[in-house]
């Protein structure tokens, strides 16, 4: 280091304030731990002034917790109202889409007075549809609202039972969310299932109670799994009780709309449960 290494704390956070880019910065805490130590926080601060911290968004993307602790611990506080707002729950969707809890613990912690009362609601559509369980059990404890929609009308749970997340929508329904909620086009949580195929969560929504008959464009639940040739579904549904005689739009039943798919074994099985 030579000369350098007699350089005062003071000396050392002059220069590096003076340094052109954050790059240039980087480069010269890395000089020593002692520079490291002593400009650091002029790193995370030049990054929240300049780059709305990208730091931030970074850590939370990646999952590097300390990253994002030391951006949280540095940041400008007199950074723009509107832009410290916006970087913050930022910050929170890309923890939340990714899955990583610790952060969106730690955002919630250090920077709740930036998120709207909408902002935990609206990222659990992210937790959910991608299956961070542990992520939306704390948006959830933050206040986040269970039967929350996005631009569709679809909930947290149809977001999960979109994707199979089961473990996901046990915790929603186990915390109240509405099973029986209509979309915009009056799609539940059960049509997804039987569209998906994914019999274990229609086991589970059945648990709950849910309208077996419910009727919307295309067709009942019975409808949709026949054409699409989920045998499993079909046969769910039917020792549940759900009826073959119900006709859709174009007055098809199901037993018609698993002829038109050539779900020849499907349309024979709800045949043969109407006999």
């Amino acid at each position: 280091m030579g000369g350098l290494a007699k350089l005062s704390a003071e000396v050392v956070r002059l220069i590096a304030w003076h340094l052109d880019s954050e790059k240039d910065i980087y480069f010269f805490a890395l000089i020593s731990r002692t520079f490291y130590h002593w400009i650091v926080d002029l790193l995370y601060k030049l990054n929240s002034c300049r780059n709305e911290g990208s730091a931030l968004l970074w850590a939370c993307r990646k999952g590097q917790q300390s990253t994002a602790q030391l951006s949280l611990t540095y940041s400008f506080q007199s950074k723009e109202e509107a832009v410290r707002r916006k970087s913050s729950r930022s910050a929170l969707l890309l923890a939340c889409e990714n899955g990583h809890v610790k952060l969106v613990e730690l955002l919630f912690q250090k920077r709740l007075a930036d998120f709207t009362i909408e902002t935990p609601s609206t990222a659990s559509l992210l937790t959910a549809g991608n299956g961070h369980r542990n992520s939306t059990q704390s948006l959830l404890q933050n206040g986040a609202d269970i039967d929350f929609t996005d631009i569709n009308g679809d909930t947290p749970l149809m977001k999960a039972v979109s994707k199979g997340h089961e473990n996901v929508a046990k915790i929603l329904l186990c915390k109240g969310a509405n099973p029986n909620f209509r979309n915009e086009w009056g799609g539940t949580a059960l049509l997804t299932a039987a569209v998906f195929g994914h019999v274990g969560l229609l086991h589970l929504l059945l648990e709950k109670g849910v309208e077996l008959n419910h009727m919307v464009s295309g067709g009942t639940a019975l409808h949709w799994a026949a054409a699409k040739g989920h045998k499993d579904i079909v046969i769910v549904l039917l020792q549940k009780g759900a009826r073959t005689d119900l006709v859709d739009e174009l007055g098809d039943t199901a037993i018609d709309r698993a002829k038109y798919r050539g779900h020849l074994e499907v349309a024979k099985l709800i045949a043969d449960h109407g006999n």
